[in-house]
């Protein structure tokens, strides 16, 4: 949803892809062409919100499956936040120039709600709903990347543990209980990091190092990483899947 292309200069753009498992296909662009904003819900029926024209702005575009409309703004302009859940319940978290500020979506408007304990810009999001998600990472400006985990339960966030590398720009997909991190920055990276609830793991690499790319599944067992910064701009888009071993469950 929308971007940058850098053509050579910013050139924001309303442009709008679906992917249906096998090919990519153009759909309703955006009312407002930007970059650097945030999105959730689903290919039928979803958010964008944020980003930035040349300007930060606040706009909330609502998506039918066919079609954008302008919708309640965010209460403070912003961009690269982390964001995730559904059309009706969703949070936008951190970014610039607000990076501890919070809001809730109800599906209709933009509540402010409890502050992340760490602010940061360019965080990665995952979750369903506006009352069960997880952030993590983020860039700090100084001193830099942060590794820092929370969870959000609807009223509040609580650290957990941190990232094995502190990055900004990952993309993230799942839920609370069961995430990856992928990619991100400095770098940029290829590193995927799976969370099982408790802590982050190391597995397998994106066959693209990059930045600022969009991942969008609740699954960590089955997701896709597309576009991103490598740099320059890559087109990739890259398929995660677990395979899961047979095993034998006696019960007593």
């Amino acid at each position: 949803i929308g971007g940058d292309t850098y053509n050579p200069f910013p050139n924001r753009v309303a442009n709008v892809e679906q992917w249906d498992g096998t090919n990519w296909t153009e759909v309703g662009d955006l009312n407002t062409a930007r970059s650097a904003g945030e999105g959730a819900g689903t290919t039928t029926d979803g958010i964008f919100f944020g980003g930035t024209t040349g300007s930060v702005v606040g706009n909330t575009e609502a998506w039918n499956g066919s079609a954008w409309t302008e919708v309640n703004e965010l209460n403070t302009d912003r961009i690269s936040m982390g964001a995730f859940g559904s059309s009706t319940a969703a949070i936008s978290a951190g970014g610039s120039p607000t990076p501890t500020a919070v809001e809730s979506w109800n599906g209709s408007s933009w509540t402010e709600v409890s502050e992340l304990n760490t602010g940061r810009e360019d965080t990665g999001g995952v979750g369903t709903s506006n009352s069960d998600m997880q952030m993590h990472g983020g860039y700090l400006g100084s001193p830099g990347q942060s590794g820092a985990t929370e969870q959000w339960n609807g009223s509040s966030w609580t650290e957990v543990n941190d990232m094995n590398t502190a990055r900004s720009g990952a993309a993230g997909s799942g839920i609370p209980s069961l995430a990856i991190a992928v990619g991100g920055e400095p770098g940029p990276t290829a590193k995927t990091e799976f969370w099982n609830g408790t802590t982050w793991t190391e597995v397998a690499d994106l066959g693209t190092a990059r930045t600022k790319a969009s991942s969008s599944a609740t699954s960590a067992l089955a997701s896709i990483c597309v576009s991103g910064s490598a740099p320059p701009f890559t087109a990739a888009a890259e398929e995660w899947t677990v395979n899961l071993a047979n095993k034998t469950i006696t019960s007593s």
